[in-house]
């Protein structure tokens, strides 16, 4: 992979085009992916982790912006972290293959992990902040795995698999 990249050129938009398609998008740039990638010119992103940022920034930005509604009510913070992993979840279940429906899910996602930080930040007691710390990262690598086996599966049913057409940039729209 790392030859076939490096072998297009030095050029600046060559060099983005290498570095967002291993680093920002993290999926192969081919036709059977499409639905986990944006493209903008010769950059390319990640759908989920795009919206799972964008959903932690609005959030993030309603908290500071709004304070008497999300540090004055923390049970507005666990209604949206609630909201937010539910949909989550229904994402792992029913594996939607539309763009918009991902962004939906993951953006929720981004709004709930942010609306839990929320939590922990308005919770006085320094174990209960800790133990909240610790259960985040544990269900952060617990979904992140689960998520990791549906891509596997995914390349696994490819007929493109382990050839040289995997990758095509010229594919993603």
């Amino acid at each position: 992979m790392n030859e076939e990249l490096g072998n297009r050129g030095l050029s600046e938009e060559n060099k983005l085009k290498d570095f967002s398609s291993l680093y920002l998008a993290h999926h192969p740039l081919c036709n059977s992916y499409k639905n986990h990638i944006f493209k903008i010119g010769s950059l390319y992103l990640c759908v989920g982790c795009t919206s799972l940022i964008a959903g932690f920034i609005v959030y993030t930005t309603l908290y500071f912006t709004f304070p008497r509604i999300f540090q004055g009510y923390p049970l507005t913070n666990g209604l949206i972290s609630a909201f937010g992993v539910g949909l989550a979840l229904l994402q792992l279940m029913i594996h939607p293959s539309r763009k918009i429906i991902k962004i939906i899910f993951r953006f929720s996602l981004g709004l709930a992990v942010a609306a839990y930080i929320g939590i922990v930040f308005l919770v006085e007691n320094w174990g209960i902040k800790v133990g909240l710390f610790v259960l985040l990262f544990a269900c952060v690598i617990t979904y992140n795995s689960l998520r990791k086996e549906i891509d596997v599966e995914e390349c696994e049913k490819c007929e493109l698999k382990n050839t040289r057409n995997c990758i095509d940039l010229n594919e993603i729209q």
